[in-house]
């Protein structure tokens, strides 16, 4: 089965129409179609009638979205679905290139559903999310943030994370954090922390031969540092176009679901054999 493209999530929302318009940049950068997928779901026992006015405002809505994406020029399907906004993503998920969702942070007024969605599309899709945040300013100019730890199929983040920053001509900055207690534990002998950071960086250096080499254009920046992971993400996040993060197949560490809930900036969410961050 081919390509379907991008995905995008869209019910009118202010925080779906971010996402359609990262959606629309991401199509236009990638070459791609564009599917403008919207869910509905009437309550149990409805009678025909509000049935039938129900999926009439759904036809709405996303007719809105695509018409706004047609506007660009761009060739957009309609996905019409009757059920779970968060299992027909998933759906789509398998033949798409990219699903985009819109996010908000945690918010008790706003419900569960919002949260909902996002935490089992980040957690099942079976190609990179894209969580867009519905609020703060939209970051077209910083750089690319991806974090590496070094462990699990770093590649296909690392990949995904230059291919990114190719498109809209940034620059990359790989986050790399440690911890000095745990390196302590593992070594035989005490390690001084100017030694722990050298290897690190070492370490960095060596992961990102390869990368230099294949996107010789492209510049690629390393920020390491001893501290926690997430403490060093967020700050990378400021001022970063794009947070691109690792998470293993068929659910989201504990590290990604922080970024979801934390981060400034839209998260990319990349499926790896084993976790990465």
């Amino acid at each position: 089965m081919g390509s379907s493209g991008v995905v995008v999530g869209y019910d009118g929302s202010e925080f779906a129409v971010r996402a359609l318009e990262w959606a629309l940049d991401e199509a236009e950068l990638r070459g791609l179609p564009l599917t403008v997928c919207h869910a509905w779901q009437p309550p149990r026992g409805a009678d025909v009638g509000t049935v039938a006015a129900m999926r009439r405002a759904a036809e709405r809505v996303v007719r809105q979205g695509a018409e706004w994406a047609r506007a660009r020029g761009l060739p957009v399907d309609i996905d019409l679905y009757q059920g779970a906004a968060a299992d027909r993503l998933v759906e789509l998920s398998a033949t798409a290139d990219l699903v985009v969702v819109g996010s908000c942070r945690p918010d008790a007024s706003r419900g569960v559903t919002i949260g909902a969605v996002r935490r089992v599309v980040a957690g099942r899709a079976r190609c990179p999310v894209i969580m867009v945040r519905d609020t703060g300013p939209a970051r077209r100019s910083g750089p690319i943030a991806v974090g590496v730890n070094g462990n699990g199929d770093i590649d296909v983040v690392l990949a995904f994370a230059c291919q990114e920053a190719m498109a809209r001509r940034l620059p990359l900055v790989v986050v790399h954090a440690w911890q000095h207690q745990a390196c302590h534990v593992r070594a035989v002998m005490p390690l001084e922390p100017a030694a722990v950071r050298a290897h690190a960086e070492e370490r960095m250096t060596r992961v990102l031969v390869p990368w230099r080499l294949r996107y010789p254009n492209l510049l690629i920046e390393v920020s390491a540092a001893e501290g926690p992971a997430r403490q060093e993400l967020l700050e990378a996040a400021l001022d970063a176009t794009l947070l691109v993060v690792g998470a293993p197949e068929s659910r989201c560490g504990s590290m990604t679901v922080f970024m979801l809930d934390h981060a400034p900036c839209p998260v990319a969410i990349v499926r790896t054999q084993e976790v990465a961050l």
